[in-house]
């Protein structure tokens, strides 16, 4: 895979990448006039060809041009999450009340542009600041899989030597799973116990 400052300069269908804005997303003017800024990857596979304005010309304004993205499949997963009463995660989601704010319910487009300007990369996750709140520009941000887990409404909160942990924090800092520990707690042992004896090592009883 080139490195993205060399993209610099390069045509990719109408866009033509102009600057870098990250090591995943570049900066790009399409022939129309129009700048954006896209994924590398989006451009190398063809995944984005043109401006949402020209997209929505070619297409006859019956869709943007973006269906096969990884950015689409997370907003059509969220909506999934919100309103589908099959989807896996409906009862954690929409089962609680969780909605999608009007601005990106029916406008792919405008949660596209929230994203881009928010610091968006493929492999990161939409995650909401408040787990009780709506997906809204003002509640939400992209993070990783370890932020996500660490923000989850079903962590347990641990104060140890005057410091608050998640169960995954506490884990990780002392190099066991989280599942190992929470196992552990629920069988009665003491938090030193659970984190400072070693996997296949006896439990003695203080």
């Amino acid at each position: 895979m080139m490195a993205t400052s060399e993209m610099v300069g390069m045509k990719f269908n109408s866009w033509t990448v102009t600057g870098v804005v990250s090591n995943r997303l570049v900066e790009c003017k399409c022939e129309c006039g129009n700048l954006g800024q896209v994924s590398k990857y989006d451009l190398i596979c063809n995944k984005s060809r043109r401006c949402m304005s020209c997209s929505n010309k070619f297409r006859g304004d019956r869709t943007h041009g973006m269906s096969r993205t990884h950015l689409y499949k997370v907003w059509k997963d969220m909506k999934a999450r919100c309103y589908r009463k099959r989807h896996i995660g409906y009862a954690n989601y929409g089962g609680r009340g969780i909605n999608i704010c009007a601005e990106w319910l029916n406008d792919f487009v405008a949660f596209y542009n929230w994203a881009l300007a928010n610091d968006y990369e493929d492999g990161l996750s939409i995650d909401r600041h408040d787990n009780d709140g709506d997906y809204t520009p003002d509640n939400c941000r992209w993070a990783t899989r370890q932020m996500q887990n660490n923000n989850t409404r079903r962590n347990h909160y641990i104060y140890y030597q005057g410091q608050k942990y998640t169960l995954a924090q506490l884990s990780e800092k002392h190099g066991l799973s989280p599942t190992v520990v929470y196992k552990r707690l629920k069988r009665g042992w003491s938090i030193e116990e659970a984190i400072n004896i070693k996997l296949n090592e006896r439990r003695y009883a203080q």
